[in-house]
């Protein structure tokens, strides 16, 4: 079974292949990675809550995918500023990427 998350508004795109369970909670924070990039935190934290609220669920996955890049595309919109603070953010978000897909694959080897 394979679904697919796929939001695209004034430019931005995410679009993540889902084939296993596992893999919604990583697309969600795909959605929330993609909200911290252009500083919607609140959307960031409403995409991590929904994840953990319902990990397995691919509407939930969605719905916080739409909303996080919903979220990016209205900044986009307003203004766009600080290219230093997002490469941090960015980092950050590539290392809280990793440390999920660790504790993903340690679930998966359980």
């Amino acid at each position: 079974m394979e679904d697919s998350l796929h939001a695209e508004n004034f430019g931005l795109r995410l679009s993540v292949a889902v084939v296993s369970r596992q893999q919604v909670a990583a697309a969600a924070a795909a959605a929330a990675a993609a909200a911290v990039q252009q500083q919607q935190f609140a959307a960031a934290a409403a995409t991590a809550a929904a994840a953990a609220a319902a990990p397995y669920q691919l509407a939930a996955a969605r719905a916080a995918a739409t909303a996080a890049t919903a979220a990016a595309a209205q900044h986009l919109c307003s203004n766009s500023m600080q290219q230093q603070q997002q490469q941090q953010q960015q980092q950050q978000q590539q290392q809280q990427q990793q440390q999920q897909q660790q504790q993903q694959q340690q679930q998966q080897d359980h």
